[in-house]
């Protein structure tokens, strides 16, 4: 049971840091366009 937890964790976690590199890059994009 806590093993099923963690691993919903963890893939929450992988799809957090994805959103947030993804961001980081579009925000880049945007950084650099303004230059």
């Amino acid at each position: 049971m806590l093993n099923k937890i963690i691993e919903e964790v963890k893939k929450t976690e992988r799809a957090a840091d994805k959103i947030i590199k993804d961001a980081n890059d579009k925000a880049d994009k945007i950084i650099n366009n303004a230059h």
